[in-house]
């Protein structure tokens, strides 16, 4: 028998039509299958489905891997003071990055000095890691700024979209007297 002969022809264009589906047969799948309610994903929230993914993509953790140690250099650069109360006592810079080593100018990098020095004999690695605090703030207040604009913006844009949506299909309807696309289908 060929794949043409089994199809029925209607006249009815544009409707599917479900033929086959046995309610005993879905309940008798239980029992076919070995799944329980509790090993459903849709129990679990986005997040944990979110981390599960990631875990899988290796690129993605050895993105996170280097971004923890940039962080983590960054901010235990050096001891981080505020009004003279120390609250990261801790330094992994080898030196202080604003004193300047006049025996040690244009140095290549050695043992000492990794990176080597500027033209100043200031260590290049020490100045990298405490840098790093600086470009993670701008970062971190871009990003707020961008969120505390942006959200508030597109709100308000996705209210007003649907709101003149609603009002065109208004005017569309009552100015051509006849059934618009923008009301339901029956």
């Amino acid at each position: 028998m060929s794949h043409e002969s089994q199809r029925t022809t209607t006249t009815e264009r544009g409707r599917i039509r479900v033929t086959g589906f046995d309610t005993s047969v879905f309940e008798d799948r239980d029992d076919r299958f070995d799944w329980q309610q509790d090993e459903s994903t849709v129990s679990r929230d986005r997040m944990t489905r979110a981390w599960e993914r990631f875990k899988r993509n290796r690129t993605a953790l050895v993105g996170l891997g280097i971004i923890a140690v940039m962080l983590f250099t960054t901010i235990f650069a050096r001891p981080i003071v505020i009004e003279g109360i120390t609250i990261q006592p801790f330094s992994l810079a080898p030196f202080d990055p604003t004193n300047s080593n006049f025996a040690a100018l244009n140095e290549a990098p050695t043992a000492a000095h990794p990176f080597g020095t500027d033209w100043s004999g200031k260590d290049i690695l020490s100045r990298v890691m405490f840098g790093g605090r600086y470009s993670l703030t701008i970062g971190v207040i871009t990003v707020g700024i961008a969120l505390s604009v942006g959200v508030p913006l597109g709100a308000s844009r996705a209210t007003t979209a649907a709101g003149s949506t609603r009002s065109s299909c208004a005017l569309s309807t009552s100015s051509t007297r006849s059934r618009s696309s923008c009301s339901p289908s029956r």
